[in-house]
């Protein structure tokens, strides 16, 4: 946990083109420019060279998806003199992965608020935590619900961070929208398909969830012995259970949207990027060493995406 706050410190407070390093889990500096920091944009900013390519924001033959309202919260850092969103400092957006919530990183989002003195808004994705259930679900859709948020709440200055599905999210906006962002983080994701290995342990667990009749539930106890057979790692097994959730009337409900997430989990695999987009912006991609989803084969595509992307690998590490 040390080790992701000082990298992405590092990253977000230092000078664009500076060149992280990973020795024996400690982090090192290693400097060549000068452009954003949190609190404000020097002199010499660079807001993200528009791609010499002229991206054309197309969403191939398809209608554009219909975004929708996205639910947040703000954490401001200690120093902050307003509370809520404040353009005075400059803001990160955190996206989450399949089956979280932005509630997934309150532990450590004040830490990051403080160690970069930005805002951190907190999103919740559409079919996941208190945003609302559609039937639409495709990463494209999720770009465009960012945008949205983006745009009607005004975020200035900003910087992504993406974990897992949020993280091929952010990848996309940046792709769809590079004017809009300083910054790019991507945890333990790239844009190669996902492995079917890794598909079939989501279709899985959507099974298990869709199976179980909460209405014969009476404790979370009843419902981590179901899911014993379905998935062996306790880690794993509890964090699937974030979703479970008390309705008004204190009967048990999932929060996320199983049927949609069902029918569409193929739609994640993909990576709809618009043809011919690069993002030249600031990127650093950070992979679990003991994670498969940054693989020294997915390299070449990263850079062919992101040319100027940072790839770090955190050793002894995974996510989910």
């Amino acid at each position: 946990m040390k080790l992701f706050i000082d990298l992405l410190g590092i990253f977000i407070n230092h000078e664009s083109e500076s060149k992280i390093n990973i020795n024996n889990n400690n982090v090192s500096l290693s400097k060549f420019g000068n452009i954003i920091r949190c609190g404000g944009i020097s002199s010499g900013s660079y807001r993200n060279t528009i791609n010499s390519i002229n991206v054309t924001r197309s969403f191939c033959t398809a209608a554009k998806p219909l975004p929708i309202e996205l639910e947040y919260n703000i954490i401001n850092p200690t120093s902050a003199a307003k509370t809520g969103l404040d353009n005075s400092l400059d803001n990160i957006i955190i996206l989450h992965g399949l089956f979280g919530a932005g509630s997934n990183w309150r532990s450590i989002s004040p830490k990051i608020a403080n160690e970069s003195n930005c805002n951190v808004i907190q999103v919740d994705q559409r079919n996941h935590g208190s945003t609302k259930h559609v039937d639409e679900f495709n990463l494209l859709a999720m770009v465009e619900d960012l945008n949205l948020l983006i745009k009607s709440k005004n975020v200035k200055n900003l910087s992504l961070i993406g974990h897992s599905m949020g993280g091929k999210v952010a990848m996309l906006y940046a792709l769809f929208y590079p004017e809009s962002i300083h910054k790019l983080l991507i945890v333990d994701i790239s844009p190669h398909d996902l492995t079917r290995d890794t598909m079939d342990d989501f279709r899985r667990y959507l099974l298990a969830m869709k199976s179980l009749d909460l209405t014969t539930i009476k404790s979370r106890t009843q419902v981590e012995k179901y899911f014993e057979p379905v998935e062996q790692n306790i880690v794993i097994r509890r964090f699937l259970l974030t979703n479970l959730t008390l309705d008004e009337n204190q009967n048990y409900k999932w929060r996320v949207n199983i049927d949609s997430l069902l029918a569409n989990l193929h739609e994640l695999s993909r990576f709809p990027a618009p043809p011919g987009a690069r993002y030249l912006g600031d990127t650093l991609f950070l992979g679990g060493g003991n994670s498969n989803f940054i693989r020294e084969k997915d390299y070449p595509l990263i850079r062919k995406y992101f040319p100027n992307a940072q790839i770090e690998i955190i050793p002894n590490t995974v996510s989910f």
